[in-house]
């Protein structure tokens, strides 16, 4: 029985406690909110503070802000949409142009040369399209060289897209109509630049 009077009277403290402070902090509000219609030095702190704690009054400066600082990120990022879609329409403009390309170009087919004391070494690399040069399907290396006033060209090798480079087997008879030695072929077979495989 004293435990239960007890716990009453604690928690009738308590609630009577907490009422006396909400009814002072509700009468101090009241008389600082009438005060602050007159001192517009303390309505500029209250409006403040509610902007701090995240209750803003109607009209307060931290709203006008943040509205203000919307609109700007809300036309920065226009702006960027409007600058990628531009980029997109470029995009797709070139694509359809290469596309066009592509379907007019039947070979297509890049060369490199490496010149060697004895001659010239040439690797060609043929490609399926203009728009995926990445993606060859046969690469050829072979020599020229001119001896006794007459052009002599001996294939080196080949390669098709996904295999191993196939060298050419030369005879002694085709080296000496070119006047070259197994030593010069070997350096041509270095000089070739086959696509590199993954």
């Amino acid at each position: 029985m004293i435990a239960l009077r007890w716990f009453q009277h604690a928690v009738g403290s308590s609630i009577g406690t907490v009422m006396v402070y909400v009814f002072s902090g509700l009468l101090c509000a009241l008389v600082v909110t009438s005060v602050a219609e007159e001192i517009p030095e303390l309505a500029e702190l209250i409006h403040e503070v509610r902007c701090i704690i995240g209750f803003p009054a109607e009209g307060a400066r931290c709203i006008s802000d943040e509205i203000d600082s919307l609109r700007d990120l809300q036309e920065e990022t226009a702006h960027k949409n409007r600058e990628l879609e531009e980029r997109l329409q470029a995009q797709e403009t070139r694509e359809e142009e290469l596309a066009a390309l592509s379907t007019k170009v039947e070979n297509f087919s890049l060369f490199e040369s490496e010149t060697l004391d004895f001659g010239v070494v040439t690797t060609g690399v043929r490609f399926g399209t203009v728009l995926r040069p990445e993606e060859w399907s046969h690469a050829w290396c072979y020599t020229d060289r001119t001896v006794r006033g007459l052009a002599r060209r001996i294939a080196v090798g080949e390669q098709d897209a996904g295999k191993p480079i196939v060298w050419h087997r030369v005879s002694d008879a085709e080296l000496q109509d070119a006047d070259l030695t197994r030593a010069q072929l070997e350096q041509a077979q270095t000089a070739c630049h086959f696509p590199k495989t993954p």
